[in-house]
């Protein structure tokens, strides 16, 4: 019977736990011993035959996972208390000191477990941003399908499909324009990825939405887009005679949001 411990350094050790008790046991009996108390240094024993019962939440350990122990049941209660609140007093057979009573240590005195943590890392769900920045940077001052009008979003869908992903087309585009997969706002929508609206949280590969870059279209439409790749800059494919370029964010204007695109 054991327990299974994460320690802060990422190692995990399986410890039987008789041994954990009794390293709680005696560290509190050293402190103790140092402050003149007097031990016999008797420490705490499992016996062959206990009852086996259920520990819900042993403090410091695990915080709620379910542990065993298994000792004799005529050790009575003294151990069933055993994990009680730090500095609560308690009775332990076979270890006395001059009143016959010691106290439950902080067991972080003893080690340092922390809680395990299944939930995937967050970035897990988007794309591999620097490798998309990566792509992008590589099309600067190359002309994408010169003489064509209105090729930002493809040209973006184009790099995506570079960097091994693929981006589809939002069923509901945040400006509330009708969209498709040539149109910029196609990829304004929470089905396409994490909204990102202020410019300080930006990270390379994050799809940029810019409003209003021309025409006459109410406020807030999505007119254009292209690619972040770090250090306030992003690369997009400017107008059907000019070749694609990177420019400065705070230069260029419109900025409306981006999105961080899920996998």
């Amino acid at each position: 019977m054991g327990i299974n411990t994460q320690y802060n350094s990422g190692q995990q050790k399986t410890n039987r736990l008789e041994d954990v008790l009794n390293s709680i046991v005696k560290g509190n009996q050293n402190k103790q011993s140092a402050a003149g108390g007097n031990f016999n240094n008797k420490i705490i024993n499992p016996i062959a035959g206990g009852e086996s019962q259920l520990i819900q939440g042993m403090p410091g350990i695990n915080d709620g996972s379910p542990m065993y122990k298994s000792f004799s049941p005529d050790m009575g209660n003294s151990l069933g208390n055993f994990l009680g609140t730090p500095g609560q007093e308690m009775r332990i057979p076979g270890m006395f000191g001059s009143a016959g009573e010691t106290s439950v240590p902080n067991y972080s005195d003893v080690f340092s477990p922390v809680k395990i943590d299944n939930k995937p890392d967050e970035d897990d769900k988007f794309v591999d941003g620097h490798k998309l920045a990566e792509k992008a940077s590589n099309w600067k001052n190359r002309h994408f399908h010169p003489g064509q009008t209105e090729q930002c979003a493809n040209f973006v869908r184009n790099v995506i499909k570079e960097s091994g992903n693929n981006a589809g087309v939002t069923r509901k585009a945040s400006d509330g324009w009708p969209t498709g997969p040539g149109f910029a706002n196609s990829f304004a929508g929470d089905d396409i990825g994490k909204k990102i609206s202020n410019k300080k949280d930006l990270k390379e590969g994050d799809i940029i939405l810019f409003k209003n870059t021309y025409g006459n279209y109410r406020d807030g439409t999505i007119t254009h887009v292209g690619i972040y790749t770090g250090n306030g800059k992003f690369v997009h494919r400017p107008t059907a005679n000019k070749p694609v370029k990177e420019l400065r964010l705070e230069d260029f204007g419109h900025f409306s949001q981006a999105r961080r695109l899920y996998k």
